[in-house]
């Protein structure tokens, strides 16, 4: 959690047992509260409750086909299936592995792994609460790393609210005719409505909630694309709420890290007319691999640098080098945060 005069933050990430056996198939998932708002939703139950008109006020059709899947939360699906093959006896017997938690003075990190989702791999989620003077909300820090010997496909999806402002890299809109973007597995639910590749290594989508802008920032490479979905396809009865969602796809891959960051940014005042900083803040992003580790450099427009290393050994006192772009670092357990 964070808080200040411009308001309060709450990151929330899902590293928990499946729990009742409501089997829910979607480990290392998070959400994001900001401005009294709900900003990166988790959809819950599909469920109108003790609403007689909508299915006696039970549990619809839909909580097994999208709720329970994997695809309606953040958090990776491999090879478009649910976590555990959807199977709840299967998912009841296991949970994630929480490395640290941890709270300094401009930074709260949770970290959990999880090895038996799939079949020969293994997720590791590391997500930061980074809060510094020099921006001008919060920032999350979200590092997914996917470990398998074997080539997949692996979806991320963020399903968020508002509206989207601006896209920083080419896309097509499928404006004519939608198309669900799969058959099964909850994928059979979300409408695609756009795709796009980045030209550069760095792409941000940006949306108005309520007077606040927000901007998703995420690292890409030859073999990935993003995808724009909307909750509302094979729902016959108008059980399911309206949703947005960006996946981010990569292909053929064994090993694979995703980097991501949420900016919360400016203000939007209809009543008396005026917009500050509706463009993020965020000038670069980069990630290094070095022996095991993993380091995510970013950058603002006013100068300032940030060097998140992430050792991923528990002992705290055991010490750690690494030589980026030329220059030496070395701390001692988990993670180190440096500044310029």
């Amino acid at each position: 959690r964070s808080g200040s005069e411009q308001g309060h933050q709450a990151l929330v990430m899902k590293n928990t047992s499946q729990g009742m056996g409501h089997g829910h198939f979607d480990k290392l998932s998070w959400l994001y509260y900001d401005n009294g708002k709900e900003v990166v939703s988790d959809y819950g139950a599909a469920r109108f409750l003790n609403v007689e008109s909508k299915y006696g006020g039970h549990y619809l059709p839909e909580n097994n086909t999208w709720a329970k899947q994997t695809i309606a939360h953040n958090t990776v699906v491999v090879d478009e299936t649910s976590h555990f093959g959807g199977d709840v006896d299967v998912g009841s017997k296991y949970n994630p592995d929480p490395l640290v938690f941890d709270s300094q003075d401009n930074i709260q990190i949770s970290a959990a792994s999880m090895s038996d989702t799939y079949e020969g791999v293994k997720f590791i989620r590391t997500m930061a609460l980074l809060d510094d003077p020099d921006l001008d909300q919060p920032l999350v820090i979200d590092i997914f790393k996917v470990v398998s010997e074997d080539s997949h496909q692996y979806d991320l999806p963020l399903y968020y609210q508002g509206h989207i402002v601006n896209i920083n890299f080419p896309f097509n809109a499928d404006d004519n005719q939608l198309a669900p973007l799969g058959a099964s597995n909850g994928y059979q639910h979300l409408w695609r409505k756009a795709s796009g590749k980045a030209e550069d290594d760095f792409s941000q989508v940006t949306w108005l909630l309520d007077n606040r802008f927000y901007t998703y920032s995420f690292l890409s490479d030859e073999s990935s694309e993003a995808l724009f979905v909307e909750l509302g396809a094979n729902d016959k009865n108008f059980n399911l709420r309206k949703e947005s969602g960006i996946i981010q796809r990569v292909k053929s891959k064994g090993d694979h890290t995703f980097v991501s960051l949420l900016e919360a940014h400016g203000e939007y005042n209809p009543s008396l007319e005026y917009t500050t900083q509706n463009y993020s803040q965020i000038s670069s992003l980069d990630h290094y691999h070095q022996n095991g580790m993993d380091f995510v450099k970013l950058a603002n427009s006013q100068g300032k640098e940030w060097l998140l290393a992430i050792s991923y050994e528990r002992d705290s006192e055991k010490t750690h080098e690494a030589e980026i772009l030329g220059k030496e670092y070395q701390w001692d357990g988990f993670y180190h945060l440096f500044e310029n």
